[in-house]
């Protein structure tokens, strides 16, 4: 068989085989980058979730601990200041907003002289969060 002949046999099949391959390597790294920014956003959301969670759990622990007696020691403050600075850091605007009501309603409440009773207007502070929670959370989901 001629060299020539062969090589022109030969070479529509290389060139077939490297852009499948070109093709598939784009294709692969498109799937995995796709893959990669989901995993991340679903890391993010259930980082937030839990964060968000606690926060709340303290900030109505705060509340229902100043029905019986105020909490006799600032570093009891601790955790739930640390978990509002880090809303602070991530949240958007609405959500630190919403959550700074809470945070200040549960400090309040264990205050020497609250300004409201303990629980008082709790919760409609407490749903407001929630809503712009929610809200944040449905926007990262998309």
């Amino acid at each position: 068989m001629d060299p020539i002949a062969f090589f022109t046999a030969l070479a529509p099949t290389v060139v077939a085989a490297v852009v499948a391959g070109v093709v598939s390597y784009l294709a692969g790294r498109s799937m995995k980058s796709f893959e990669w920014r989901l995993a991340l956003t679903r890391d993010r959301l259930a980082a937030r979730e839990r964060l968000y969670g606690e926060f709340l759990a303290e900030a109505t622990t705060l509340q229902l601990q100043a029905i019986d007696a105020k909490v006799a020691r600032a570093a009891d403050f601790s955790s739930i200041t640390a978990k509002m600075e880090l809303i602070s850091l991530q949240a958007p605007d609405a959500v630190v907003a919403a959550a700074r009501e809470v945070w200040t309603a549960a400090l309040d409440a264990n205050a020497a002289k609250p300004k409201e009773g303990p629980g008082t207007g709790f919760f409609a502070l407490k749903q407001t969060f929630i809503k712009e929670v929610r809200s944040e959370i449905e926007a990262l989901q998309r």
